[in-house]
């Protein structure tokens, strides 16, 4: 697992959850008390990664290239908001590249991934 994200508490009574791994992307679903939606996008199928924040929340956005579900979390940290984006991006364009991610270290690999799918900050 690269990176794991969950909704603020106070401001969704059932917090979803967003994990972020090598080759897909999971969403847990919150939808009531026993009940969950789990939904994958594998790494091969994402078409893009939309990403917002305010202040303190932000929003991400998953959509896959096989037309299948799209991923939308909000309320979410908004540090989480761009780690996650990044990896997402990263995950996306080295699946698409056919390259292998081979590192003795998951921080190693996370911090790669997340290199190669940032993007330049605007000043």
């Amino acid at each position: 697992m690269l990176a794991w994200a969950r909704q603020i508490f106070p401001l969704t009574l059932f917090p979803d959850e967003l994990i972020v791994e090598e080759r897909r992307i999971v969403w847990f679903r919150k939808k009531g008390f026993w009940s969950n939606e789990v939904i994958s996008i594998m790494a091969s199928d994402i078409a893009c990664v939309n990403a917002s924040s305010g202040p303190f929340f932000g929003h991400i956005e998953i959509q896959s290239l096989t037309g299948g579900p799209q991923i939308m979390v909000n309320n979410l940290h908004r540090k989480d908001v761009f780690k996650i984006r990044s990896l997402v991006e990263g995950i996306a364009l080295s699946a698409r590249e056919g390259m292998k991610i081979e590192s003795s270290s998951v921080e190693t690999e996370r911090q790669n991934l997340i290199r190669a799918g940032s993007i330049p900050q605007m000043t």
